[in-house]
């Protein structure tokens, strides 16, 4: 708080209190004006994303109902000419019923354009309704494939006139009835064009099979796309916001713009053909798909685009997304739903809003905002101006007498005029004056007595000092001598190991020695004698022999063990960085401490690379090592009563070398595990447990090694440490 006070007063305190009191008021006003007008925009903002994604969800939900009844009529259509066939009302081998009751069809069902049935034998019968509203009724001749017979009608569906007969016709060549063939169910065919109509269509086909479940025909409905189209118009989606429905492909399907989904190039030659998806008579021309990337609408285009580079590829759109994207600086708001049946439609309903439909009347109210805002403020500036003359005037006059007081006249009165706050603070100011003459005549007095109390205090105050930093020199003292005394147990620990382990060698170096001596002097004496036995010769040679190999793996073993000890020895007693191979460290240790873990069943096995050598100070990893297998032989395993494993692995870890040592031993409380490292801690205080070993790991690692070591146990589960320290440079 004092700082901040010392703050405030370094940056205001030259700032006269009037010009003060009025651009903090003007502040406040501003930032409360400025935070109303930001939140306003703010939420504004929100409520416009949640509408247009609002908008955007009702629209889809629209279009998806009224896509999923239009395109479930054809095929309703179809099932319903199945079910007639199958109660005898229809005759498959009667084409003129089936091209009437087809006629009567297309009356009720305005949306559909083409009903026919094409049969096993390559025929066709066909009920269609023209572009200018008429009807025909089409089939081919003896109803197979042959003769394409054009028919006009009545108004009760008779046949009239024949109007043209066209080149021979086989329905099972054509893509709908295969695939109907092919699938076995209903299916839907892909968007085609019909150039005659200048409108797109699509068909609905259903295999028929008899009753011995032999194919017979293939019923199709066919549905012009227009009638999307005028749907889509309809949709209120706001000024600038477009609905299309795309195929996969990226060709447009449907839209709410009078573009039509497709460019019409004239027939070269005025000729007649047959549909090669419908059976439908067409001018010879070309009908080409326009891609939605390819539209003259500019938000289609590029949404369709920015589509492409969100998703690659249209086919990777597998649910509805909503995101927005820029055009022109512009924020538009998308929503994609894939519309998909298990009849082989997969569409894509395209909603994309322009952010400017929803923002005007957003931008008015922040326009208005701003205009408030500064009227406001230009007021708030008048009052603050009136306000502080009237707050100030007596306060000017509080500060001379103030001044006067501070120069030693005490006499100083301030007249009281008003009952205010500031009346008050003049009644208390001349109260505080009269207060001030009865204190500064006991003050000196007073600050006697403080002078003497202080020098007393200071006396006090350094005798402790020094009986203080006496007792911590003792402590320190004593500290570094148990830590000599722990470092020389475990130096005397080693040299006794040593002295077990060298015996063995040495004693059987020695009765080899005398095995030796013996069979020379059995020698001497062959070659005394005047026939020397050859096959004692060579006996006594062969002792030589044995012995002698004997001798000499014994010393060398004890040379080993006497290396092994001087490296230790001289490593734990030396503070000075050298080269030394970590394998033969981890093994120099092992050694040490054979003679302690060889007549128990506690196995020890070490993982590390050989030839991982390192500068830096091996007595210290000597030490850690010791320690905490002493540690695992007293603690973890019971004076080596229980049978385990100890595993010691050490690798580089990048610039650091890892050290994991773990023991299967009998583990430690999670109490004990976070006091593990703390001096004079042990859990064997009347065994002789002095509570330094892990202390002094602690210290060798962070202090000495400059590193980090962890403990991690439980009950049952046995320990493992964690070390990790940086390697030294040469």
């Amino acid at each position: 708080m004092d700082s901040k006070n010392h703050w405030f007063s370094k940056i205001f305190g030259n700032v006269s209190l009037r010009t003060l009191l009025v651009v903090l008021f003007v502040i406040q006003i501003f930032t409360a004006v400025g935070v109303i007008g930001y939140l306003s925009f703010h939420n504004g903002q929100k409520a416009v994303n949640d509408l247009a994604a609002q908008l955007q969800n009702e629209v889809s939900a629209r279009i998806q109902q009224h896509l999923a009844s239009y395109l479930e009529m054809p095929h309703l259509i179809n099932q319903s000419h199945l079910n007639a066939i199958r109660l005898g009302l229809l005759n498959l081998q009667d084409p003129d019923q089936l091209g009437h009751y087809f006629w009567h069809q297309l009356q009720v069902f305005n949306s559909v354009s083409t009903i026919y049935f094409g049969n096993e034998q390559g025929g066709l019968i066909v009920a269609r309704r023209q572009a200018d509203e008429t009807f025909t009724i089409e089939q081919t001749k003896d109803f197979t494939a042959n003769d394409y017979l054009v028919y006009t009608t009545d108004v009760e569906g008779n046949r009239g006139n024949l109007l043209r007969t066209n080149p021979p016709f086989d329905s099972r060549k054509r893509p709908w009835y295969k695939m109907a063939v092919a699938k076995k169910h209903a299916i839907w065919s892909e968007v085609f064009s019909i150039y005659a109509r200048q409108e797109l269509a699509i068909a609905a086909s259903l295999p028929v099979y008899g009753q011995q479940n032999q194919l017979q025909g293939v019923l199709t409905t066919q549905l012009v796309i227009s009638h999307i189209n005028e749907f889509l118009k309809k949709l209120k989606i706001g000024r600038g916001g477009k609905i299309f429905i795309i195929e996969r492909s990226g060709d447009i399907v449907a839209s709410s713009t009078t573009e039509k989904p497709f460019i019409v190039h004239p027939p070269e030659h005025s000729k007649t053909q047959v549909n090669k998806e419908s059976s439908e008579n067409t001018m010879t021309g070309e009908m080409q798909r326009l891609k939605a990337s390819e539209s003259s609408v500019p938000l289609i285009r590029f949404t369709a685009q920015h589509l492409t580079e969100r998703f690659g590829q249209l086919e990777n759109i597998s649910n509805e997304q909503q995101f927005i994207f820029e055009l022109d600086n512009q924020r538009q708001y998308l929503q994609v739903t894939p519309l998909q049946d298990s009849r082989g439609l997969d569409w894509l309903i395209v909603v994309a809003v322009p952010e400017s439909d929803f923002m005007e009347r957003i931008n008015a109210n922040t326009r208005a905002t701003i205009i408030l805002s500064l009227t406001a403020l230009a007021i708030a500036t008048l009052v603050g101006v009136m306000t502080s003359k009237w707050i100030i005037r007596p306060i000017f006059s509080l500060t001379i007498a103030a001044q006067r007081i501070s120069k030693g006249h005490w006499d100083e009165k301030i007249p009281v005029a008003r009952s205010d706050e500031l009346g008050v603070l003049a009644e208390s100011f001349n109260s505080m004056v009269m207060q001030l003459q009865e204190s500064f005549a006991t003050l000196e007095g007073k600050s006697q007595e403080i002078n003497k109390l202080n020098e007393r205090l200071e006396y006090r105050v350094s005798q402790r000092t020094a009986e203080l930093n006496a007792k911590v020199e003792e402590l320190m003292q004593t500290r570094n001598e148990l830590l000599q005394s722990e470092k020389m147990a475990s130096l005397g620990r080693l040299v006794a190991g040593f002295a077990h382990e060298i015996n063995t060698p040495i004693g059987v170096a020695v009765g080899a020695a005398s095995t030796l001596q013996e069979t020379a002097q059995t020698i001497i004496k062959l070659f005394d004698q005047e026939e020397v036995d050859e096959e004692e010769l060579v006996s006594a040679l062969e002792s030589v022999e044995e012995a002698a190999e004997l001798t000499l793996s014994n010393l060398r073993r004890a040379i080993r063990l006497v290396g092994s000890f001087k490296r230790t020895a001289v490593d734990q007693s030396s503070e000075v960085s050298r080269f030394f191979d970590v394998r033969e460290t981890i093994e120099d240790v092992n050694n040490s401490l054979h003679n302690k873990f060889k007549k128990t069943t506690i196995k020890i096995e070490i993982n590390c690379p050989k030839g991982l050598t390192l500068y830096g100070l091996p007595g210290a990893l000597d030490q850690i090592l010791t320690n905490l297998m002493m540690n695992s032989f007293v603690h973890g395993f019971e004076e080596g009563q229980l049978e385990g494993y100890i595993f010691i692995t050490a690798r580089l870890k990048g610039d650091h070398l890892y050290l994991e040592y773990s023991d299967t031993g009998k583990g430690m409380t999670q109490e004990t595990v976070e006091k593990v490292f703390e001096p004079f801690f042990t859990t064997r205080r009347g065994y002789g447990g002095s509570g330094l070993g892990m202390y002094i790991c602690y210290n060798l690692v962070t202090s000495q090694l400059h590193g980090m070591i962890s403990c991690e146990s439980a009950l049952g589960e046995g320990v493992t440490f964690r070390i990790e320290y940086p390697i030294q440079v040469s």
